[in-house]
């Protein structure tokens, strides 16, 4: 059986060994590349220590490790001094994911951005689901995204929240 190898998967393999080569590791939770001799946040867990790119991303982890370790897709060598993978286990209910800095990529699985590599986050369909329009008291058809003044008769607009469902 003869395998190919695309340049995508090239890429991640030469990757994979330029970070190992530079003893550097992936964050647990965001996926971000660590340098381990300056990590400045790690935290100990079972027995083994992991390295954070920042200390909100430590703070997620601490709270719910088994979401970052178990199951999911691999994101390759995170734990320090371990050759095991860590992953993010599936967000329960979540419809979506999205790239914190690529928010035009949307997934229906977790995994990692195709543009930079980071762990896909699940969309906050609640915060997605409601936006708050301005609207004139006066003359309900002057309605804008940001506060300001009715253009026909001067009144402060007023914010008013609707959810996307009423929206379409």
């Amino acid at each position: 059986m003869t395998h190919r190898t695309t340049a995508h998967g090239a890429d991640r393999l030469r990757q994979a060994d330029d970070r190992h080569l530079r003893g550097a590791v992936l964050d647990p939770v965001c996926g971000m590349e660590v340098v381990l001799a300056t990590a400045a946040h790690t935290l100990d867990h079972n027995g083994q220590t992991y390295a954070f790119c920042s200390a909100s991303c430590r703070e997620r982890f601490r709270s719910d490790p088994t979401a970052y370790l178990a199951g999911g897709r691999d994101r390759g060598q995170s734990k320090i001094g371990s050759a095991e993978p860590a992953s993010r286990q599936s967000q329960v209910g979540a419809t979506s994911y999205t790239c914190p800095m690529h928010p035009e990529v949307r997934r229906a699985e977790p995994g990692a951005c195709p543009d930079c590599g980071m762990a896909l986050e699940p969309v906050n369909l609640g915060a997605a689901m409601v936006k708050t329009e301005y609207v004139c008291p006066m003359h309900q058809e002057i309605v804008r995204d940001s506060p300001g003044a009715c253009p026909i008769c001067g009144m402060t607009l007023e914010p008013r929240t609707v959810t996307l469902a009423e929206e379409v």
